[in-house]
């Protein structure tokens, strides 16, 4: 791993070591200079009782697709500072994609 760059191989090996992210099965399918895109499968564990996206799993989501899109610049020692989610509809579908 380079120590001021992170390329796909690097970031993808950063994600599997987090235990979190595993449990939800969380993959980074892009991480380049235009940013990330993070996927998690739908599974009922994940889901609320509508069955739409548990808040958590977008919260989750959010945040680690916003620090490995800024690590795409800032390289691996960024950490997400803050956010705030403000949900505007329910997730539903078979995937999540997430994209900052």
């Amino acid at each position: 791993m380079s120590s001021d760059r992170l390329d796909l191989g690097d970031a993808r090996a950063h994600l599997a070591s987090q235990p979190f992210s595993v449990l939800l099965g969380a993959r980074l399918v892009s991480f380049d200079e235009h940013g990330a895109v993070l996927e998690v499968d739908a599974r009922p564990d994940l889901l609320q009782q509508n069955g739409f996206f548990h808040g958590g799993v977008l919260s989750f989501a959010a945040d680690n697709c916003l620090t490995y899109a800024a690590g795409t610049v800032l390289g691996p020692g960024v950490l997400t500072g803050g956010m705030t989610i403000e949900y505007m509809r329910p997730a539903q579908g078979t995937v999540l994609p997430v994209a900052p």
